[in-house]
């Protein structure tokens, strides 16, 4: 093993964020970082240079979103491809200038297949953790984890997804489950105190849901489960006056108008929404009352829903949380759900779905519950082609109704939630799984960034007539890209497709497709366009070939 600090380049959401992605570099960058192991930066994605957190770290951060400042022409090229917002805009020139040894991506995978087509991919080790929440995994995304240096899941479920959809070829290196800081999330010592500083009633059972207001988080059937839930209370002859849901999440945003699905299922006097003050700084929870109005503490138009940009702290989010007695996660799929480990951390029994990552976070000795599922639905191919469930609201309104009304199952739950999270679920343990996985992997003395420069010729001038295209695509992967495992690739597949049929199906800037005429002088053109495009990049990693101390700290704007 080399003595020499390796460059570790994190791909990501900014850690100062308030988001999931972010929240799992919030903690684990600066346990990395502690080590004093590795040189560590950031590629932050949705921050731009003037952004006022920008400085909020003691590693390098590079902005991934153009300044403010930064002319037109810079930011019509930022929106010129909607992919981007999640890296792309900044990662060659990042790479350039930073010259890593590992790059660390953290997403969905159709957010990050770009980092493997980078023209600088061989000169660093790739560890991708894909967000795998259902099965089956498009072909394109199996194929893209194959690509990757060492790749890790969120959960057993992603592990055994990926594992058996490749037959085995792919072997998962590791399980890093995201975590709860259990010395922020934590039991509240006096819940009917906390319930009264929130302004939610004291002597409430409180059925919460912390989610992004997306179309697969399923807060209509939360409401219809608990009206189902009332009514069965009602049938068996308990109280519903003191049982009210809350939602910590925003409105509006990618996914239902909230206000208007809790009017229609008639639970307006049952729902309490999180609200944020912007200058006073209140924190409290009431019945919908406007995405924003007017704070009751100090009179400004400034009271809102909170929001992933503009969000609670998380000492203000654990606070929150330790406030209910029941925790939900309702929804389609997840990566993994990381609000139901910040709820067991706070000690409350939570209700998952029977599915996905959910799954293994719902059992009795983890303090939860699964709801079994009606059956399971398969999205169109125009969206991710997987399975997503549908779970059962009755089964559901059964387990809500043992958890409201059996004081003693909650609280044997609640115990069964802290301890699991105390022992499977720290960022400790976390870290130490990418720790180790970190040094495992071999630096070379010389970075493979100063390589020498390759350049490859471009193609002459396309042939008139190719009988067979399959073998003249392979002939071109082999003499003039110089990779002859690229034929094997989707995207050489697609090629071919397409030059047998002489077309393509392409999309407009507004989704309408259309088809574009694809023949060999268009392949031939492609093909010199991807040869002209390596040799660009091939001359600016040539132009930056001296080694750079770094300093410990410093903020870049490329």
């Amino acid at each position: 093993m080399s003595k020499r600090k390796p460059n570790v380049l994190i791909v990501g959401e900014y850690s100062q964020f308030n988001t999931g992605f972010a929240t799992y570099f919030y903690y684990l960058l600066p346990k990395l970082f502690k080590t004093d192991k590795y040189n560590l930066a950031e590629l932050a994605v949705y921050l731009h240079p003037m952004h006022p957190k920008m400085e909020e770290t003691p590693w390098m951060v590079y902005p991934n979103e153009p300044s403010p400042r930064d002319p037109e022409e810079v930011h019509r090229a930022y929106q010129a491809d909607p992919i981007n917002q999640f890296g792309k805009f900044r990662f060659n020139q990042v790479c350039l200038d930073f010259k890593p040894d590992i790059v660390i991506n953290i997403a969905d995978p159709w957010m990050a297949s770009w980092i493997n087509e980078s023209p600088y991919r061989k000169f660093f080790h790739y560890i991708h953790m894909p967000t795998v929440d259902g099965q089956v995994q498009k072909a394109e995304w199996v194929e893209d984890y194959a690509k990757c240096d060492s790749l890790f899941t969120y959960s057993e479920f992603g592990k055994y997804t990926v594992e058996t959809q490749s037959g085995g070829k792919i072997k998962v290196s590791a399980v890093a489950s995201p975590a709860a800081d259990t010395t922020v999330f934590k039991p509240s010592e006096n819940k009917e105190q906390v319930k009264a500083a929130l302004g939610l009633p004291t002597n409430s059972v409180i059925v919460q849901t912390v989610m992004r207001n997306q179309p697969r988080k399923l807060f209509p059937e939360i409401l219809k489960t608990f009206n189902i839930l009332l009514r069965k209370m009602e049938e068996n002859g308990e109280s519903t006056e003191n049982v009210y849901l809350h939602f910590h999440t925003s409105n509006p945003d990618m996914g239902w108008d909230l206000p208007a699905e809790v009017k229609n299922h008639g639970l307006s006097h049952k729902v309490f929404f999180t609200y944020m003050c912007d200058h006073c700084g209140l924190i409290k929870c009431f019945r919908y009352r406007q995405d924003k109005t007017v704070c009751p503490a100090c009179g400004n138009s400034s009271l809102r829903l909170p929001n992933t940009s503009a969000g609670c702290t998380r000492e203000q989010l654990a606070y929150i949380m330790s406030a209910a007695d029941v925790y939900l996660q309702y929804s389609i799929c997840e990566g993994f759900g990381m609000p139901i480990v910040d709820a067991k951390a706070c000690g409350v029994p939570t209700v998952v779905v029977n599915y996905s990552a959910m799954a293994e976070l719902g059992t009795e000795e983890s303090g939860g519950c699964q709801v079994p599922l009606l059956k399971l639905w398969q999205e169109p191919a125009t969206n991710t082609n997987q399975l997503r469930a549908v779970p059962d609201n009755d089964a559901c309104a059964n387990i809500l109704y043992r958890l409201t009304t059996d004081t003693a199952w909650r609280e044997y739950l609640s115990k069964n939630a802290r301890q699991w999270a105390l022992k499977y679920y720290n960022w400790d343990r976390t870290a130490r799984i990418w720790e180790n996985h970190i040094d495992s992997i071999e630096i070379e003395e010389n970075p493979r960034w100063y390589a020498p420069v390759n350049l490859l010729q471009p193609m002459g001038e396309a042939p008139q007539q190719v009988d067979d295209p399959a073998h003249f695509v392979g002939w071109v992967c082999q003499n003039v890209f110089k990779n002859p495992q690229m034929f094997y690739s989707n995207e050489v597949k697609n090629w071919i497709t397409w030059l047998n049929q002489g077309f393509l199906v392409n999309q407009d800037q507004h989704g309408r497709k259309y088809t574009q005429q694809f023949g060999i002088r268009e392949f031939c053109n492609l093909v010199n366009n991807r040869i002209q495009h390596h040799n660009h990049y091939e001359m600016l990693r040539h132009n930056t070939m001296n080694p750079v101390e770094r300093k410990p700290k410093i903020g870049v704007t490329l």
